[in-house]
């Protein structure tokens, strides 16, 4: 769990938005906001998108994330997994030092 959410009021929903773009096989997902567990849906919801499209290869932009938790992390780990078991590749853009920590620490917790 990151600071920021540590110190978010318990009734306060994380924002992130998604934007989902597409050019031939190439699919861009641009993620805005905090990817943690009451918001992780957003992204969910493109990724149910990226499931119905014929990408090869996917690019996750995260320059814009804020903030990640290990629900954030395990639903990126997860799209990881996803895009191989279909052939293609992912790479993810951007990462903030805090955003590739947790993400770090989710898939060594994985294995």
């Amino acid at each position: 769990m990151t600071v920021e959410a540590l110190e978010r009021p318990l009734d306060e929903v994380p924002h992130l938005e998604v934007t989902f773009r597409r050019t031939g096989r190439l699919c861009v997902l641009t993620l805005r906001g905090d990817l943690q567990t009451g918001s992780v849906g957003v992204l969910e919801a493109q990724i149910d998108r990226l499931g119905r499209t014929p990408c090869h290869r996917v690019v996750v932009d995260l320059h814009e994330v804020d903030a990640i938790d290990a629900t954030g992390a395990r639903v990126l780990i997860g799209l990881r997994h996803y895009v191989h078991g279909r052939g293609g590749t992912l790479t993810t853009l951007g990462a903030r030092a805090l955003v590739s920590g947790v993400l770090a620490a989710e898939e060594a917790r994985s294995w």
